[in-house]
């Protein structure tokens, strides 16, 4: 498959820039490069959190049902008793 590669234009403070630039200049990197590997790094990080975030809500809903099951027999008795 070709990949076909999309315009993004983002604007940033002159100090970011600078400080980009510098970095672009110091490892022999264009600022393409640089923006690419920016955004790869940073999609990679979210998504490794936003799976740890889904793996803990499933661990708790699993708890939580564990607890509710657990106090549905006591539940059940307060209610027979009103």
């Amino acid at each position: 498959m070709k990949s076909v590669n999309r315009k993004m234009i983002v604007e940033v403070n002159a100090d970011i820039y600078e400080k980009i630039e510098a970095y672009c200049v110091q490892s022999d990197l264009c600022e393409r490069s640089f923006v690419d590997e920016l955004v790869q790094y940073f999609l990679k990080d979210n998504l490794k959190m936003l799976d740890a975030m889904r793996r803990g809500y499933t661990e708790m809903a699993r708890i939580n049902l564990d607890i509710c099951t657990e106090f549905e027999l006591c539940e059940t008795e307060v209610t027979s008793l009103i």
